[in-house]
């Protein structure tokens, strides 16, 4: 990652104090960097049209061990993550326990995990088992979605409205229904 920009002009570069990027998302204009390395997330908020300093945006007391093992990240108020067989939410800096329930073949390494505000579900992309498993906002199972396409599959889209899923393979974006 060398540099952020919203609308042409704010940046953020390179920060020398940043470990492995594993992922990086915007959520209310502000955006958030999954720090692997340090187990950290930062957080950098726009302030009109240039971003401030980085800060921490999860609690001094809580454990950096599942975000130094974590792989994606979704934003929807609160910020959730994959690491190994692992989804963990953290809800204004602190951990919001959760377990996952009703799956019965749990995910592997290389997820990718895809909600929003606006979007009503959890999508888990598991490309180890070649499926995107689709879970409430409480960890609760509903359904999966198999394919052989998703066994290369880098990143996801879910459009609930519009009842489509994006996947990208490195070469082309595939469509699924919902």
């Amino acid at each position: 990652v060398g540099a952020a920009e919203v609308g042409g002009t704010a940046k953020i570069s390179f920060d020398q104090e940043w470990g492995e990027i594993a992922d990086m998302k915007m959520f209310g204009a502000n955006v958030y960097l999954l720090d692997k390395g340090n187990g950290e997330i930062w957080r950098y908020a726009v302030k009109g049209d240039v971003y401030g300093e980085k800060q921490k945006w999860l609690a001094a007391s809580e454990s950096r061990e599942v975000l130094k093992q974590a792989g994606s990240m979704a934003i929807a108020g609160s910020i959730w993550l994959t690491a190994g067989e692992k989804l963990a939410r953290y809800t204004r800096g602190v951990t919001d326990p959760m377990e996952v329930s009703g799956l019965e073949i749990k995910w592997g390494q290389g997820t990718v995990i895809f909600t929003g505000d606006e979007v009503k579900n959890i999508y888990v992309l598991d490309p180890v088992q070649k499926r995107v498993v689709v879970l409430d906002k409480q960890g609760l199972y509903l359904k999966q979605y198999t394919a052989a396409v998703l066994e290369k599959a880098t990143d996801l889209v879910v459009d609930e409205p519009e009842k489509k899923m994006y996947v990208v393979d490195g070469q082309k974006v595939w469509s699924i229904a919902l």
